[in-house]
This record gives structure tokens, C-alpha cells and sequence, in this order.
């Protein structure tokens, strides 16, 4: 081997594996969402993608995702798991955009809900929307030497109303919020970018998994800012033994993992304000509020045309059908919940109210979605159909046309 590598390969083993412990920050990365980047931080992180592939790191972490796919999917691990693969790949993303960015940006695909063909990732940012990467990601291919792909599908895309009320309704337990976020926001924009994105071992070769995993981290965040006990909670089970706060999670016990701030150094700035934290007195994106979007807001868009998660996305992610049944049955109560405010002309829930949105009767139902048609009727008659008519257990199969089509759609139907 060549003696000017090794320096270099000790580096990057370092940036790759160290431990993840208590330390003092000295400069906090500051994590912003496409969006609000500049031109020039969209070059640098366009540079940053180009160097991470050429490199050969990018194929690291996707062997990473690869080798640790059963620990950290469809299970409770599956956020923390993440967010620390998420902070060993912002450290080497930074240096390699040579400092020009704050932090790896994330992608708030709930944003887009409504007309996802018109997601700013899309284009010259971040590569088309069908077939091999192109414009600044032209001639990446696979370990198999395939090129990387997309295929969007035009429905099962989520929004900020149905995010924020499944958030809130789980807000006393970290296992249903997980599930209710892995199933259901996560996978609905895997599946809907489609392509490579919508293969569970394929799709970290495309940036779009960095940029929407880095947004699946920031909704994270913004639950565990509802409390101090949200904060520090960890709990369910994986392959029947309950999860700890002591779990190693590669190398970093889980408890250092939650407090992110603290022990990661990282934050978040609020979709919309520009990528900075000055405008709330340095506070990160869990502090924030902004005005709350009304039904005719930008949380919605026109309906899109009825789709389903596909056979090939499911088979990939391997998603139980309990966990299946559970999040399409709370995604069709919060829907009602939506349209009943619409018809109204009444403001959507927004994350900027999470904190203190009150769901009334609402929380009780989505915290039991198979609940008795007496429960339902706290959501009005509408709301009561949904409950009666999930309260006996269904497939999958049966579910998808059902609930899917009406509720993982564009879920405000403007």
C-alpha cells in the first residue's frame, strides 16, 4: 500500500467508528433544509455527494446499512440507529464540503405532500425524477455497476397535518411514534421517490436517502422536544427483549444518542427561516413556532391520483402486517380528523404547534386504533365509520385500497 494513504485511511477509520460520547461542543453543526440553502451551499453540497462517491466512503455506509439492516429496521432502533450512522456521515459530508456547509441539510418531504413532482430536490439540486442520476450526480452507478435510479410514484406521499397529529398522539410512547414514523412518513417517500430508493439495502447509494433520513431525524426531534421525558424515552422490544437506554447502537450507547444536542452536537434550524437560528435568539428548530397553515395552506395541493405502496417496496422493507395495520388504521382516523377541519375552513395542525396541539378525544383513538365505534364518535360521523370499520383486524392486502389510497395520498386533499 501506498505510504501517503495511511494517514488518510486512519482518518477516515476514525471519523467512521469512534465512539460517540459525552463532549463539550465546541461548534454546533447546524443542520438546514434544502430549501433554505444558498447557491453556493448547493454547490458544496453537491461537491460533498460527488467526493463521498468517489471516494468509495459512500459505499462504506452503504455496507453499513447493508450489514445492520435487521438491528435497525422495523424496530425501535430504527431512529437511533440512524441518527448515529447519520452523525458519522455528517463528519466526513462536512470536511469534505471544506467548510462550507453547517451541517448535512435535510429534506422536509412533508412539504411537499401535496405536489411532490415539485419537490425542490428534484431537478438540478439533487437529480431527476426518473431514471439514472443525472445533471450533478450523472455517471453514479451501484457496486454491480448499475446506475442509480429513480421511478416517483405519483401517490403515497405524506404532509405536515397528518405528520404532526400521528406525532402528537404518540407523544407517551417512543415505540409508536417510531413505528408510526417508519411506516408511515419514511416509507411513504422511499416509496414514492421509487426507484433504488424503494429497495431497503439499495437505497443509501442514492443522496436522496441522506437528505430524507437527515428529515425523518429533524421529525425526531421535534418529538422529543415536547417534553423532558420525551427527550430520554426509549422503549418496546426487538426479537422479543425489551430495548435499554444501555444499548450499543455501533459503538455509542443509546442514552448518548437521544440527547443529541448535547452529546451529538448538532441542531436543527426550522424549515422556511433561511437556514438560520438568529431570528430565535440561537435556538434550534424545537423552539421555533411559525404561523400554522390553514386548508387551503401549503401543507395540501390538489389530490393526487390513487396509489399504493408497491409489492416490490414491501417485500424489501419486509414491514410486519400488525405494524402495517396499526399505522394505516391511525393514518385513516387522522385523515378523517383533516377532512373534518377542511370542511370547516379550520387551520391544519402544523409541528410548529406541537407542543401544545390538543387532539382531544382524537389522542385516545389514535392511541387505540382499533377502537369501538363509541370511540369514534369523538371524531364525528365520519369518524366513527373509520373506527368501526377498522375495529376488526384486515390484511394488507385488503387494507391498501381502502386506506392507503385515501390516507397516504396527498393527505389534506386540498
Amino acid at each position: 500500500m501506498p505510504r501517503p494513504l495511511l494517514p488518510l485511511l486512519v482518518i477516515a477509520a476514525a471519523l467512521c467508528c469512534a465512539i460517540l460520547t459525552n463532549a463539550a461542543c465546541g461548534n454546533m453543526n447546524l443542520r438546514k433544509e434544502v430549501r433554505d440553502l444558498n447557491a453556493s451551499e448547493i454547490a458544496a453540497m453537491q461537491a460533498a455527494f460527488n467526493q463521498m462517491y468517489s471516494s468509495g466512503r459512500l459505499q462504506t455506509y452503504v455496507n453499513m446499512h447493508v450489514s445492520n439492516n435487521v438491528f435497525a429496521h422495523n424496530s425501535p432502533h430504527f431512529l437511533v440507529w440512524h441518527r448515529v450512522m447519520l452523525v458519522q456521515f455528517e463528519k466526513e459530508f462536512l470536511a469534505a464540503a471544506g467548510g462550507k456547509l453547517t451541517g448535512l441539510p435535510f429534506w422536509a418531504s412533508w412539504m411537499d405532500g401535496g405536489n411532490p413532482g415539485n419537490a425542490p430536490v428534484y431537478g438540478s439540486m439533487l437529480g431527476p425524477k426518473n431514471g439514472c442520476l443525472s445533471g450533478p450526480f450523472k455517471g453514479w452507478t451501484k457496486a454491480d455497476g448499475s446506475c442509480v435510479t429513480r421511478s416517483m410514484q405519483s401517490g403515497a406521499w405524506f404532509n405536515e397535518a397528518i405528520t404532526t397529529i400521528l406525532s402528537r398522539a404518540t407523544q407517551n410512547s417512543y415505540s409508536d411514534f417510531s413505528t408510526y414514523v417508519e411506516v408511515g412518513a419514511h416509507a411513504a417517500t422511499h416509496n414514492g421517490v421509487g426507484g433504488d430508493m424503494a429497495s431497503l439495502l439499495l437505497s443509501p447509494n442514492d443522496v436522496l436517502f441522506w437528505v430524507h433520513h437527515n428529515g425523518v431525524d429533524f421529525l425526531y426531534s421535534q418529538w422529543q422536544a415536547q417534553s423532558d421525558k420525551n427527550m430520554m424515552m426509549y422503549d418496546g422490544s426487538h426479537q422479543g427483549k425489551p430495548v435499554s437506554l444501555d444499548d450499543d447502537v455501533m459503538g455509542t450507547p443509546a442514552r448518548v444518542a437521544l440527547d443529541y444536542k448535547a452529546n451529538l452536537c448538532y441542531q436543527y434550524a426550522a424549515p422556511g427561516t433561511g437556514g438560520s437560528s438568529a431570528s430565535n435568539g440561537g435556538k434550534d428548530a424545537s423552539s421555533t413556532s411559525s404561523a400554522s397553515p390553514t386548508a387551503t395552506g401549503t401543507t395540501g395541493g390538489a389530490a393526487l391520483p390513487m396509489a399504493t405502496l408497491t409489492p416490490e417496496f414491501l417485500k424489501s422493507f419486509n414491514i410486519p402486517e400488525d405494524k402495517l395495520n396499526a399505522t394505516m388504521r391511525a393514518i385513516s382516523l387522522a385523515q378523517t380528523f383533516v377532512t373534518q377541519l377542511q370542511a370547516q375552513n379550520k387551520t391544519l395542525p402544523s409541528l410548529a404547534q406541537l407542543k401544545t396541539l390538543n387532539l382531544g378525544a382524537l389522542q385516545g383513538m389514535l392511541q387505540n386504533p382499533g377502537a369501538s365505534s363509541d370511540s369514534g364518535n369523538a371524531a364525528g360521523g365520519a369518524g366513527a365509520a373509520a373506527a368501526k370499520s377498522d375495529a376488526t383486524p384486515v390484511s394488507a392486502t385488503s387494507l391498501f385500497p381502502i386506506v392507503v389510497a385515501a390516507a397516504i395520498l396527498s393527505l389534506a386533499a386540498m
